[in-house]
């Protein structure tokens, strides 16, 4: 089914994730020993019930274990996201929505590893500050519009005091990270291959954001 070589060491290395060996992957997939050791070694190519009862043993996607993505999530789509199930609109909202709601949520999991409300309160605050100047900007474009929640001053917002606001939730948060390491607080973060396998579904959009945004940031010092 395939030639690619990516496949026999995914599916092996998935095997070794588990701490499994090849016996006892192979029963549970239903499948002998020497077939499947054929497959890990790329001597066999698998047939397409095969690559799917892998994908369910293992909980990835099939992209994932054929080498086509480093994102293991998927490994089933449910209806309502298949093409076709939504409108253009909407598949282009989740598409942009993704990477942000997935970077987020891995951030506040990595801070509540400290066990600090006032850095959590900081980081959400910050955060706050910035979906709210994006939807106040929106609803600027429309006049006869309202959420009937925005009691700021107009030029208040325009002089750069939202902004500065922002930049203060900012600092919080520094500064609470400062006072949380003061205390002795051990945040042991993650390297790069902790989190692709305690992040699986994130970590993927994850690096997408900090190595877009890192291109960015050097292109506008070489300006």
């Amino acid at each position: 089914m395939t030639t690619n070589q990516d496949f026999s060491h995914t599916l092996s290395s998935l095997r070794k994730e588990r701490g499994i060996s090849q016996r006892t992957a192979a029963e549970e997939l239903g499948i002998s020993q020497a077939l499947l050791s054929h497959y890990e070694n790329g001597i066999r190519e698998p047939g397409l019930a095969f690559v799917i009862r892998a994908c369910d043993y293992y909980r990835v996607s099939a992209d994932y274990l054929l080498g086509r993505t480093t994102e293991r999530a998927g490994a089933t789509v449910p209806p309502a996201n298949l093409p076709g199930a939504k409108s253009g609109r909407q598949r282009q909202r989740r598409e942009a929505a993704r990477p942000v709601i997935s970077a987020v949520s891995l951030l506040f999991d990595l801070l509540a590893r400290l066990e600090n409300a006032a850095v959590l309160s900081a980081a959400a605050r910050y955060l706050s500050t910035a979906v709210y100047l994006l939807l106040r900007q929106l609803y600027q474009w429309d006049p006869a519009a309202s959420l009937g929640q925005f009691s700021a001053d107009d030029d208040a917002i325009s002089s750069g005091l939202g902004d500065a606001e922002l930049q203060l939730s900012r600092g919080r948060y520094l500064l609470s990270l400062r006072d949380c390491a003061r205390e002795g607080a051990n945040l042991s973060l993650p390297n790069r291959e902790t989190l692709r396998r305690e992040f699986p579904a994130a970590y993927p959009y994850v690096s997408a954001i900090v190595r877009d945004t890192e291109e960015r940031i050097s292109a506008r010092m070489e300006e």
